[in-house]
C-alpha cells in the first residue's frame, strides 16, 4: 500500500461497485436453452424416420421366389431383423428416394441426393439421441446437415417451384444461414429488453394521455362554443370587424354532437359486451 493511502484511507462509498448494481426496471432475463445443431429443431426436419417392418427381407433377396416358398425360420434369417442396422438404413433411403425420383434409376439428380441425405440425417438423429457422447457421429451428422442445406440453397436459386415441391414432399423447412450472427449475452439482451420496456411505457402513457384528452373534449368544445358566441356578440354590438362567423360556431356544434353520439354508442357497445359475458 502506498504512503498516500496509509494517510488518507478509502471511504466506504468508494469500495462499492456502482457499475454492478442491478437495474431497478422490472426486467428479468433468462438465458435461453441452447439447442444442439444436430437436433431437428435446427436442421428443419418436421418428422423422424418412417416406421420399418423388420420382417421384410433385405433388398438383395426381396425378389427371390424361393424365399417366398420357404418356411418362417428361413424367412427370419433373410429378414432385416437378422441383418445389421445399416440394412434398415438402406431400406429407408430407398423409400425416401423413390418419392422424388424422376425415373426408377435416378440416383444423381438434386432431388434424389437431397432425399438420400434426409433419410440418413433422420436415421442418425435418432441414433445420436440415444448415444449423445458419440462425437464422431455428431460431427458427421453436422457436416451432412450443412451439405444438404447447401444443396437446398442451390436448388432454391435454380428452380424455386421444384424447391417448394421438394420441401413439401420431404416435410422439410429450409433454414438458411443468418446474415448476421448475434452472440447471446446478458448485457446485450438487457439493453434490448430495456429499450422494449421504454417503448411500451411510452406507448402506454401516450394512450392514457389520449384517453384523458378525449374525455375532456366535450367540455372543451362547449367552452369553445360559448367563447365564440360571446366574441361574435361583442363584435356585433361594438360594430367591430367580425373575426368569428356563425358558420364556424355551427361547425363546432356539429362536431360536438358527433362526439357525444360517438361516446354514447361506444358506451352502449361496451354495456352489451358486459351483458353477453
Amino acid at each position: 500500500m502506498s504512503l498516500w493511502r496509509r494517510i488518507v484511507p478509502l471511504s466506504r462509498n468508494s469500495l462499492v461497485r456502482h457499475y454492478a448494481f442491478k437495474p431497478e426496471l422490472p426486467i428479468k432475463w433468462v438465458r435461453p436453452e441452447k439447442i444442439c445443431c444436430t437436433r431437428p429443431e435446427k436442421s428443419g426436419d418436421l418428422e423422424g424416420s418412417a416406421a420399418v417392418d423388420l420382417t421384410l427381407p433385405v433388398v438383395e433377396y426381396r425378389d427371390c421366389k424361393l424365399l417366398e416358398e420357404a418356411d418362417e425360420s428361413v424367412k427370419r434369417l433373410f429378414s432385416m431383423e437378422s441383418f445389421p442396422a445399416f440394412k434398415t438404413g438402406h431400406h429407408l433411403r430407398n423409400l425416401m428416394r423413390e418419392e422424388v425420383q424422376r425415373h426408377p434409376l435416378d440416383v444423381g439428380s438434386m432431388e434424389a441426393r437431397i432425399a438420400d441425405m434426409t433419410a440418413r440425417i433422420r436415421r442418425l438423429q435418432e441414433i445420436h439421441l440415444n448415444h449423445p457422447r458419440n462425437r464422431v457421429m455428431k460431427v458427421y451428422l453436422k457436416e451432412l446437415i450443412d451439405k444438404r442445406k447447401l444443396y437446398l440453397k442451390y436448388l432454391r436459386r435454380w428452380d424455386y417451384r421444384r424447391f417448394e415441391w421438394l420441401l413439401e414432399k420431404l416435410n422439410l423447412v429450409y433454414k438458411a444461414h443468418p446474415s448476421e450472427y448475434v452472440l447471446v449475452g446478458r448485457k446485450y439482451a438487457i439493453r434490448k429488453l430495456a429499450d422494449k420496456y421504454c417503448e411500451e411505457t411510452r406507448e402506454r402513457k401516450l394512450l392514457e394521455y389520449r384517453k384523458q384528452l378525449e374525455s375532456e373534449q366535450v367540455t372543451f368544445l362547449e367552452q369553445k362554443i360559448k367563447n365564440l358566441e360571446f366574441i361574435l356578440n361583442e363584435q356585433k354590438e361594438l360594430h367591430l370587424p367580425l373575426s368569428v362567423s356563425q358558420e364556424q360556431i355551427d361547425a363546432e356544434k356539429k362536431r360536438l354532437a358527433e362526439i357525444i353520439s360517438k361516446q354514447k354508442s361506444s358506451l352502449s357497445g361496451s354495456g352489451d359486451q358486459k351483458m353477453i359475458q
